[in-house]
């Protein structure tokens, strides 16, 4: 269940939408979504829509899950973008096939 701080990424992400924190002081992109911007410690941050482009640094198939409820097959991938270095858990819309 997405907590308050990162609940408007998810409802973003199902409207298509990949949105990234941003610190209105150092100007820098970030995530995971902190109560601080990692780089300067600003509590002034946020979030804005990222272009969605980037490299895939790594990926894996999950094929057992870590809890019952959860789907499987998916993939964890890590993705280099443009805003930050990107963890993004059960992207789901990309077959393995498909990852290169």
């Amino acid at each position: 269940k997405p907590s308050e701080m990162t609940r408007p990424f998810w409802e973003a992400c199902r409207r298509g939408v990949l949105l990234v924190p941003e610190c209105r002081d150092c100007k820098r992109r970030f995530f995971n979504p902190l109560p601080a911007c990692p780089h300067c410690r600003s509590l002034n941050w946020q979030w804005v829509e990222s272009p969605g482009i980037g490299t895939l640094y790594a990926f894996s198939v999950v094929y057992r899950p870590p809890d019952p409820d959860l789907e499987v097959p998916y993939v964890l991938a890590m993705l280099l973008m443009a805003a930050a270095l990107i963890a993004f858990p059960q992207i789901a819309l990309f077959l393995p096939a498909s990852l290169q």
